[in-house]
């Protein structure tokens, strides 16, 4: 093992340097692979979880976030030795498919060659050309073979709405808005029955109404388990052609599991009925739109605070009419949230239709540029849907407005 002062004084210059950034996360996670494997304790991913991210719960066959933390970091590091330390004596790295840190001397080799350029150099000289001549062919082959593969998953074409997002180092999260149940058993019919209370979305709620609760012959207990919509798994399927395109992993989260912990250095795709949103419904707090009662979005039209309301009309399984609200905004760390939410999963699904399918992607990015000539990093979107059971059928967009990148859009309560 090196010298303990040198290990740690290799990695602090790593954080403090430009290249590495200013990411109180990926400070720790380094500090910590540095402390385990000066103590000689190489971590497990779950260990890492744990200590970094607060997950006590985490299962690597569900999440790849730990491994796509470390990924990242080795790339800033990497980025640090090919800038500020390109002349550092000692090298830091992590090895591929291990938590341990190494620290070596940088080896300097200058190569000389004295061969005289004899008839057997030239014929190795012939071979050699060759070789790279066969090298580059078959480079160029790969190249356009991979741009195929490519071309043949690129589902949306480049758009300034999705480009900053994709590009993001951190990881991403797949957040849907799920629905809050719960089970009653009835003392006197030895019955127990999952109910589901439209008025109801979250543990808060649910406790409430459990000490307010009269009926001593009635019993209600939490689940372990929440309700999805049939539609979650097309906005699934949607945003894994997007991820997958882009060369991009991401984990899933159920909103009602959903914490403060989980906002920090992660972007946030969130999709589902805005009654599911929990604490994104902060949003609203500082929005041009207004969420009232879960079922209407109230907007305010021009300067003189005149207002529109809009609320779903018709049946649900039949026709009606829904609306669907979009958000790409800033959040509370230097990372970038997107809601996609209905009043009714119709508008959810048209919401996340907008951003996900060419032609309409194509119309949202005309209809930003209509209003401010150019997509705004920032922005928030009321549509109005059309639809049949819960199907939708024609989108209308009804309002785009710009957000503020000064403004204070994220307050979680």
């Amino acid at each position: 093992m090196r010298d303990e002062r040198l290990f740690r004084d290799t990695a602090q210059r790593i954080i403090e340097s430009a290249a590495f950034g200013r990411s109180e996360t990926y400070a720790n996670l380094l500090n910590f692979l540095v402390e385990s494997t000066l103590i000689g304790n190489t971590p497990k991913e779950t260990t890492i979880a744990e200590q970094i991210f607060g997950d006590k719960e985490f299962n690597p066959n569900e999440s790849t976030l730990v491994r796509v933390y470390v990924f990242n970091l080795r790339k800033k590091i990497a980025k640090y030795y090919q800038s500020q330390g390109e002349q550092d004596q000692w090298i830091l790295s992590i090895p591929k498919g291990s938590y341990e840190v190494i620290l070596d001397e940088r080896e300097s080799k200058e190569l000389v060659n004295h061969t005289k350029p004899t008839e057997s150099a030239f014929g190795k000289s012939w071979i050699f050309y060759t070789i790279i001549i066969a090298a580059l062919l078959l480079s160029l082959f790969l190249w356009r073979s991979k741009t195929a593969i490519q071309n043949a998953y690129q589902v949306i074409p480049e758009s300034n709405i999705w480009t900053d997002f994709l590009d993001s180092e951190l990881p991403y999260y797949v957040v849907l808005g799920d629905l809050f149940i719960y089970s009653e058993y009835n003392k006197q019919q030895e019955t127990t029955r999952t109910i589901r209370d439209a008025d109801m979305n979250s543990l808060e709620s649910f406790e409430i109404m459990a000490t307010q609760m009269n009926d001593t012959s009635r019993e209600v207990n939490t689940l372990s388990y929440s309700f999805l919509v049939k539609n979650s798994a097309e906005w699934i399927k949607s945003l894994t052609q997007i991820f997958f395109s882009h060369h991009k992993n991401f984990s899933v989260r159920y909103m009602t599991k959903f914490s403060t912990k989980d906002l920090v250095d992660n972007n946030i795709m969130l999709v589902g009925m805005l009654k599911t949103f929990g604490l994104f419904n902060n949003y609203f707090d500082n929005s041009s739109f207004t969420l009232i009662a879960n079922d209407t979005i109230q907007f305010q039209v021009d300067s003189l605070k005149s207002v529109e309301k809009f609320s779903p009309s018709g049946d649900p399984d039949s026709f009606h009419t829904d609306y669907g609200f979009i958000a790409k905004f800033p959040g509370p760390n230097n990372n970038t949230i997107i809601m996609c939410g209905g009043l009714w999963d119709t508008g959810a699904s048209q919401s996340l239709k907008m951003l996900t399918g060419p032609v309409l992607l194509g119309q949202l990015e005309d209809r930003l540029k209509e209003e401010y000539e150019t997509i705004p990093p920032y922005f928030e979107v009321l549509i109005e849907v059309n639809g049949i059971d819960r199907t939708e059928l024609t989108p209308q967009i009804l309002y785009v407005n710009q957000i503020d990148e000064s403004n204070n859009l994220w307050n979680v309560r």
